[in-house]
């Protein structure tokens, strides 16, 4: 199996959250599951505990459904925050990095 194929292999875990009628996604790319960082100058900190973090494990389509149907989408990861570019839900410029993790978060607004 070449580097590409188990790249394309990779999943995401998908927490979904009812906080108070918002629905939110959480969707955290598999490889960083229980990874920190820390940038001692800002002390600015992600801590990417199986606590909050780890959900059922799925593929492209169900994150893509996901970031669809939530009020409220937090994510992270280097390759979910690539996708949510992609598809238009996130601006490049805000999003988080801190060491070698990213962090993304959108918020909907229905009028």
């Amino acid at each position: 199996m070449n580097n590409n194929e188990n790249k394309s292999e990779r999943k995401f875990y998908l927490r979904y959250i009812d906080a108070g009628g918002v629905l939110m996604a959480v969707i955290t790319d598999e490889e960083v599951l229980g990874m920190k960082a820390e940038d001692p100058q800002s002390g600015v900190r992600i801590i990417v505990s199986e606590n909050f973090y780890k959900g059922e494990l799925v593929d492209l389509d169900k994150i893509i459904e996901a970031m669809e149907k939530a009020d409220m989408i937090i994510l992270t990861g280097n390759r979910c925050i690539e996708i949510a570019i992609k598809l238009g839900f996130v601006n490049p410029d805000s999003v988080l990095k801190v060491g070698n993790l990213s962090q993304a978060q959108v918020m909907k607004f229905g009028y």
